[in-house]
């Protein structure tokens, strides 16, 4: 899920959000337990600035979290 919104003229805001329930199904020692590799969310934001005086330049930064993320397994 995410989303935009425009500031103004020259500023443009966002950001998404992803849950991730990621489970291991047909392996017998490890069904139900969450995915190793995979985190549980990502969140990401991003903001943009257009330079009024220069038709076409934009000037932007992102950021990403990823939240925990196990190596093995793990029991839910």
């Amino acid at each position: 899920m995410g989303g935009d919104v425009r500031l103004g003229s020259s500023w443009n805001v966002g950001g998404d959000l992803m849950w991730i329930n990621s489970k291991y199904e047909k392996d017998a020692s490890n069904n139900g337990n969450r995915v190793a590799g995979a985190p549980q969310f990502v969140v990401a934001g991003h903001a943009t600035y257009f330079v009024p005086y220069v038709p076409g330049l934009r000037i932007g930064a992102d950021a990403k979290f990823t939240g925990n993320t196990n190596v093995r397994p793990r029991r839910t």
